[in-house]
């Protein structure tokens, strides 16, 4: 038979095994939880990435631009004539107002009564567009590329390095949500993919402001 200190050196034996298996699962947790969050982290960092290489290598500026654009005027619409404000009503008036504050295009209102909201957005893309051209036709194509490549550029990298804070921000307190009845992985994924989906729309919105604002200084040649 065995005697008590046999006993209980198997029981603390058993009680170490069992410490050590939960120290080893829950360690297995945490990198298959960190494993995750950097997966949505890579996600990102490859789209990111992979447009700054394209911006770099000079594909499609003109095309980029055109589509930011596009987006933010049909946005600009849909903002005053499709989902005004609460206690405002859709009003031309005032997308012309904004529309003008933004791109310094005047645009005939009679000439928008009666059309759809996709209808007036394509009609003020088709101004900013010629607009576009013109000032293409002034700068020149290759100051024109220039200038796209720098604000495009810029634009990625600040926000990049912005939205790069603000995850490790959103991952160092995620796991606080469990407490929430909350799954922290999916919040983090969730959230983290709204947050990279502001910071596009935050470049948009940077790179279409300033397109028509900044000027490149023309390099005095040397004597």
């Amino acid at each position: 038979m065995e005697d008590g200190q046999e006993i209980r050196s198997k029981m603390v034996s058993r009680m170490i095994g069992r410490v050590q298996r939960k120290m080893e699962e829950h360690n297995f947790e945490i990198r298959k939880n960190l494993l995750e969050y950097d997966e949505v982290m890579d996600r990102q960092r490859k789209v990111v990435y992979s447009n700054r290489q394209e911006i770099l290598d000079g594909m499609n500026l003109r095309k980029r631009i055109f589509e930011y654009l596009e987006d933010v005027v049909h946005s600009m619409v849909d903002q005053h004539l499709v989902h005004p404000a609460e206690g405002e009503d859709p009003s031309i008036p005032e997308l012309l107002a904004a529309y003008r504050n933004r791109f310094t295009i005047e645009a005939d209102k009679a000439a928008l009564e009666g059309l759809t909201p996709r209808e007036v957005g394509d009609a003020l893309f088709g101004k900013v567009r010629e607009e576009y051209d013109r000032r293409e036709g002034s700068m020149g194509e290759e100051q024109m590329r220039r200038l796209e490549n720098f604000l495009l550029l810029s634009s990625f990298d600040t926000k990049w390095k912005d939205h790069l804070y603000a995850m490790d921000s959103l991952r160092s307190g995620i796991g606080l949500r469990a407490y929430a009845q909350e799954d922290p992985k999916n919040a983090y994924r969730m959230e983290g993919s709204a947050m990279f989906q502001q910071m596009i729309g935050a470049i948009q919105d940077e790179v279409t402001d300033l397109i028509f604002k900044v000027r490149i200084a023309e390099e005095e040649e040397e004597d």
